[in-house]
C-alpha cells in the first residue's frame, strides 16, 4: 500500500507541475534547474529596467532605476554600478549607445547625455519650461532632435530643436503655429519625417511632412485618417510605418506621399523597429510579429521561453537575427530571428527570494 501511495504522490506532483502552461505554474516559480542567474535580482527587486542595448551576440548594456549594468554573456555574469536614475519624469531617446534624457528642471529643461549606455552622464540646459517636450529623437550620426509644443494665447505651436554634439546646446530650429506635434524621425542629418495635426482638426487624423534640408523647411506630403496618438518607424528613405497603439498601421513605399493600411496582428502595438534591409519587428502587447518585406506583410512569431510569453515595453535588434525584448522586470533574447527565445532576466520566485 505504501508503494502505491508513493506512486500517486509522484503523479499528483507531476500534474501540478505540468498541468497548465504559461506564467504561474510551479515549474515557472521553482524550475528544477535555474533558468536565469539569481543574482539578477539586483536589477529588478525594488528596481526596474529602463533601457537596454544589444551590442553583439550576447553583450548587453543598460540602465535601471538604481544603476548601470553590463553583461558579456546574457547575464551568466554581469557588472552593476549604483547610479540612481534622477527622476521618473521627462522623455528619453537613444540610438547607437547615445542616450538623451530631457527632464523638467525648475524654469527650464535639463538635458542629460550619455555616450556609454548610461554609465556616465553630462548635462546641459535645454528649452524653457513653457515648452512641453513630446519626443527626443536620436539619429544614427548622433544628431538629437527635441519635438515640443507651446501654448500661447490659445495658439498651439509646434517647436523643433536641434542639438549637435559635442556642444550639447538646444537650438530652436523650426516652428509652426496652430499645430499639434505628434512624432518625428530622421535618416541622417538631412532627411526627416514629421507627424502633426492642425490645432482645430479632429483627433483621429495625422498629417505627414518631410524635409530634405535638415529640418529647416518642411513640405506636407499626405494625410491619414482614423489614427490617434501615432508613432513613426522609418524602414528606409522610401518606406515608413505610421501606427497607433490600438493597432491601426499604415505603410508608405514612396517616402510618405501615399499610404496603404496593413495588418500587423491582434492587440496593441507597442513599437516597431527596422532590423535590416527588409526585416521589421513589431512588439505587441501579447507577443512579437515580423515582416520580411519592409512592413507590407506580417507574421506572428511563436515567441515564448520556458512556457512564458515574450512580452515587454521595448526592444532592440542588433541585426536581422539578434535582438532583445525587455520590460521593467524581464529581458528575453533571440539569435535566430525570433524562431526561438531565451531568458536573461525574469522575476521567478527563486530570483526574488
Amino acid at each position: 500500500m505504501m508503494h502505491v501511495c508513493k506512486k500517486i504522490k509522484v503523479v499528483l506532483v507531476s500534474l501540478l507541475l505540468l498541468g497548465c502552461d504559461g506564467e504561474g505554474t510551479l515549474l515557472d516559480l521553482y524550475p528544477f534547474e535555474p533558468i536565469v542567474n539569481a543574482e539578477t535580482r539586483v536589477l529588478i527587486q525594488d528596481n526596474q529596467l529602463i533601457y537596454a542595448r544589444l551590442h553583439g551576440r550576447l553583450h548587453i548594456d543598460g540602465t535601471t532605476e538604481k544603476g548601470w549594468f553590463s553583461t558579456p554573456d546574457n547575464f551568466q555574469s554581469f557588472d552593476f554600478e549604483d547610479r540612481p536614475w534622477p527622476i521618473a519624469q521627462g522623455v528619453l531617446g537613444f540610438a547607437d549607445g547615445l542616450l538623451v534624457h530631457a527632464i523638467p528642471n525648475g524654469a527650464t529643461w535639463l538635458l542629460r547625455f550619455s555616450e556609454d549606455d548610461g554609465k556616465t552622464w553630462e548635462t546641459s540646459e535645454g528649452p524653457g519650461a513653457a515648452v512641453s517636450l513630446m519626443q527626443v529623437a536620436v539619429t544614427a550620426n548622433q544628431t538629437v532632435w527635441l519635438l515640443g509644443a507651446q501654448e500661447i494665447g490659445g495658439n498651439s505651436r509646434l517647436l523643433l530643436y536641434r542639438i549637435d554634439l559635442p556642444d550639447k546646446r538646444a537650438e530652436l530650429w523650426y516652428t509652426k503655429d496652430n499645430t499639434t506635434p505628434l512624432a518625428i524621425g530622421f535618416l541622417g542629418r538631412e532627411n526627416g519625417w514629421l507627424l502633426y495635426r492642425g490645432q482645430y482638426e479632429a483627433a483621429e487624423g495625422v498629417r505627414i511632412g518631410t524635409t530634405v534640408d535638415g529640418g529647416r523647411e518642411w513640405t506636407e506630403r499626405s494625410a491619414i485618417s482614423r489614427v490617434t496618438s501615432p508613432s513613426l518607424t522609418l524602414v528606409d528613405a522610401n518606406r515608413l510605418l505610421v501606427y497607433d497603439r490600438a493597432g491601426r498601421t499604415f505603410l508608405s513605399s514612396d517616402g510618405g506621399t501615399s499610404f496603404e493600411e496593413v495588418a500587423i496582428g491582434t492587440g496593441e502595438i507597442i513599437s516597431c523597429q527596422s532590423a535590416g534591409e527588409n526585416v521589421v519587428y513589431a512588439l505587441l502587447d501579447q507577443g512579437v510579429a515580423k515582416s520580411s518585406d519592409g512592413g507590407k506583410s506580417w507574421s506572428p512569431l511563436e515567441a515564448g521561453a520556458h512556457g512564458v510569453r515574450i512580452t515587454g515595453t521595448a526592444m532592440d535588434f542588433y541585426n536581422e537575427q539578434r535582438g532583445i525584448v525587455y520590460g521593467p522586470d524581464r529581458l528575453f533574447f533571440t539569435v535566430d530571428g525570433g524562431k526561438s527565445w531565451r531568458m536573461g532576466v525574469y522575476p521567478y520566485d527563486y530570483v526574488l527570494e
